[in-house]
């Protein structure tokens, strides 16, 4: 049994006497491509990440880096939507992709075992992908509504208006 801390006393003061930093390892592949990775040893999970040159900032149409970031998931040359989803799922890998200004990013979470299976799976979106009509149609619609539910959030309209006093309304 652990005593219950006492959270209304602070802790005591110390100077931090040391900080291991781990060293990533750099590798440019043959297509120029540069690859970091953290020796870590064998670990169950991994954690892989595209960083694109890619976000808002290359936008030549308001939402375009968004959207196209979005319907690399709904299809390519081989698969649909739901078949990309099912085939990631099976290995119990997970997907997340970012659209951020001036980068996007596609993070998958994968075990270790799986990765040679589902590495082909990204890249066929990355490389194949159809942009299908319909599943625009369906995105759309669906940001379409969650714009709405935003504008009725005081903190989605407080960062509007904070980032237009900072920045101007033409940013």
């Amino acid at each position: 049994d652990k005593p219950m801390l006492d959270r209304t006393q602070a802790p005591e003061f110390h100077k931090i006497k040391e900080i291991n930093i781990i060293r990533t390892n750099k590798a440019t592949l043959s297509n120029q491509n540069t690859v970091y990775t953290l020796p870590l040893g064998e670990q169950e999970l991994v954690r892989i990440e595209w960083l694109l040159e890619a976000g808002n900032f290359y936008n030549k149409l308001n939402g375009q880096a968004f959207f196209t970031l979005k319907m690399l998931q709904e299809g390519t040359k081989t698969r649909n939507s739901n078949q990309i989803s099912a085939d990631i799922d099976q290995y119990g890998a997970f997907l997340e992709v970012n659209n951020h200004f001036d980068q996007a990013e596609i993070i998958l979470y994968c075990p270790t075992r799986y990765v040679s299976e589902v590495v082909p799976i990204i890249a066929e979106m990355l490389f194949e992908p159809t942009f299908p009509e319909s599943e625009l149609e369906i995105l759309k619609r669906r940001q379409s509504q969650e714009l709405q539910i935003n504008f009725q959030k005081t903190t989605y309209l407080a960062g509007r208006a904070f980032r237009k006093a900072l920045f101007g309304s033409q940013h």
